[in-house]
């Protein structure tokens, strides 16, 4: 059972009382009950700062809110020491009304609960740490690794970053991320807060940003308040000081490669034109409908060195895709390529998206296996130098 489920059972059970009140003399009896939607309000909230913006948690979420906002007057005349338990015909009807509303968000968040999160074969563990990158720029960085790892760079370890699609962040391919720090990589990753980044301040946010990505995906096919240019730009900015931090902390000779998603994989490119002696080993995962055109292989607008493309998490690897220094992972799912683990996370988006549920987190952990097997294969053809 995920957190963010267990978060809407806990928000129901706050609202039930409140909903039910108007109609059972017993809970009218009982005065305190007007303080539980601020408290369901709040737990929402923190919910949403914990887990990252989900459609699926949308519907109780919304209901929470109008339970909130209606309660407010019933709340002052709980602070006030006047009575709570009378309500007029109309606020009777309005009852009735957010009672059918409430059953409805009930069974949307039993129907497309998220999967259960993803159990690495080795023990690894996450820490997190925030850090002032320039003025206004705030990056909460985070770093998965197995306990065996205690010293990365003098070990020798490589490290694996990863730049999460605009509306999945740090947190979208979690299993993925399982898989590929329980083989040994030390994986980092970030969001990043800063009001000035973006044209409008709201996105400087990364739970608005998320929140406004995926609400645009559903609605428009595209993130809502920005543009793809501004996106890319900023998250080559992100992808730089992630590369800043990894040498910083893991030394200049570490072997460092990267993962990007989605919106990042042109923050990618872009960085691999500009430094392309950068990483040993680049992985792009892209959705082969939203983005059908890849870098040419040769030209100005080439990526150096070439790629090779997986054609499905399920597909035979190329039998020369270790010789290239990047792997692009591309498929037609919404829910599996390109915004990261949507389809084990937010499972209503990933429907309204065409996709389905990926049970079991199968092709997010196989996602991430195949991905090991081409880094180990890459590592050995660096190290052969054939």
């Amino acid at each position: 059972m995920s957190d963010l489920f267990i978060g809407e059972i806990l928000v129901s059970l706050l609202l039930i009382p409140v909903l039910l009140r108007p109609f059972s003399r017993r809970l009218q009896r009982v005065g305190g009950i007007p303080l539980l939607p601020p408290i369901a309000f709040i737990l929402c909230a923190l919910i949403v700062m914990g887990s990252g913006f989900r459609i699926s948690f949308l519907p109780i979420f919304l209901v929470t809110t109008l339970a909130f906002v209606f309660g407010m007057i019933r709340l002052a005349r709980l602070f006030l020491g006047l009575p709570t338990d009378w309500y007029k015909p109309l606020s009777v009807v309005w009852h009735s009304f957010l009672l059918a509303f409430f059953a409805v968000a009930a069974v949307l968040a039993f129907a497309f609960a998220p999967e259960t999160g993803a159990v690495s074969s080795r023990a690894v563990g996450r820490s997190m740490s925030t850090e002032t990158e320039s003025p206004g720029l705030t990056a909460r960085y985070s770093v998965w690794k197995t306990a065996s790892v205690t010293a990365p760079g003098a070990a020798g370890k490589p490290v694996m970053i990863v730049l999460g699609d605009i509306g999945s962040g740090s947190r979208g391919r979690t299993s993925t991320v399982l898989e590929i720090a329980g083989a040994g990589y030390v994986v980092l990753g970030a969001d990043f807060s800063g009001l000035r980044e973006y044209r409008n301040p709201l996105m400087g946010s990364p739970s608005a940003r998320q929140c406004m990505a995926l609400t645009g995906e559903v609605l428009a096919g595209r993130p809502l308040l920005t543009d793809s240019a501004e996106i890319a730009a900023n998250q080559e900015n992100e992808l730089a000081l992630l590369v800043r931090r990894a040498r910083a902390s893991y030394g200049q000779t570490t072997p460092i490669y990267v993962l990007a998603e989605g919106s990042a994989v042109d923050a990618l490119f872009g960085y691999l034109r500009k430094y392309p002696n950068t990483f040993a080993g680049a992985v792009a995962i892209v959705n082969s409908k939203e983005r059908p055109a890849l870098p040419p292989l040769s030209g100005a607008d080439s990526l150096p060195g070439g790629y090779a493309v997986l054609e499905g998490v399920d597909a035979m690897m190329p039998a020369s895709a270790s010789a290239f220094p990047v792997l692009v992972i591309s498929g037609a799912d919404r829910g599996l390529y390109g915004l990261g683990e949507l389809a084990s996370d937010d499972v209503l988006a990933a429907r309204l998206l065409g996709s389905s549920r990926d049970s079991g987190r199968k092709a997010a952990i196989l996602t991430g296996r195949r991905i090991v097997s081409w880094l180990s294969d890459r590592r050995t053809h660096d190290q052969s130098g054939s």
